[in-house]
């Protein structure tokens, strides 16, 4: 008895390894409407908890995929998420997806001005000076379709200047100095109807 239970023992050993030895795989590549690569996009084997990511190639592996129709989910951000369903094989199963393009848009405009020595001189006014000075501005947000979320910023470094200057009169005594902007945040949304 003890040896045809060692026997039977080592058979189903023999022949789960077998069957491990034939696993299914799935690969291929991500790519956009554009054929530009996406990497990092993500790909799912829907109601598994397999997931991955796509290399800085596009490309991804899944090992040991049960065989018969499987739904990949792939979704990127800026693309429209996409379920494919594939039959998958006993072996190699190549499946590349391209994905179309959300219209999601990135706005930004960054910039930075350096104003030299200023003097500021009229009539009435004995040479007021300015020293340099410079300002760093933002815009930047995001788009989807008709909507865009707007975040900006105004003189960042807190600088303080003068944009003009000039003397009422001599009645007054000292010059009249106009400031600059002082630092401003803010966000705003644009609808296009």
């Amino acid at each position: 008895m003890k040896y045809v239970l060692s026997i039977f023992l080592f058979a189903q050993f023999i022949f789960a390894k077998n069957l491990l030895a034939q696993t299914n795989n799935l690969h291929g590549k991500i790519l956009g409407q554009e054929q530009n690569v996406l990497p990092g996009a993500s790909i799912i084997l829907v109601g598994t908890k397999s997931g991955v990511n796509a290399n800085e190639t596009g490309e991804y592996r899944f090992d040991r995929v049960p065989a018969g129709k499987v739904s990949v989910q792939v979704s990127f951000v800026g693309y429209k998420t996409l379920i494919e369903e594939v039959d998958i094989k006993p072996g190699e199963n190549t499946l590349d997806i391209i994905l179309e393009g959300e219209n999601i848009k990135l706005i930004g405009t960054p910039s930075w001005s350096y104003k030299t020595k200023i003097f500021f001189e009229d009539a009435n006014t004995k040479g007021i000076e300015q020293s340099g000075y410079g300002l760093a501005n933002f815009t930047g947000g995001i788009g989807y379709k008709n909507v865009e979320l707007v975040f900006f910023g105004t003189n960042l470094t807190a600088e303080k200047y003068i944009v003009s200057a000039g003397n009422t009169g001599s009645l007054f005594g000292d010059p009249t100095r106009i400031p600059g902007a002082p630092r401003m945040f803010g966000a705003k949304i644009n609808w296009k109807f």
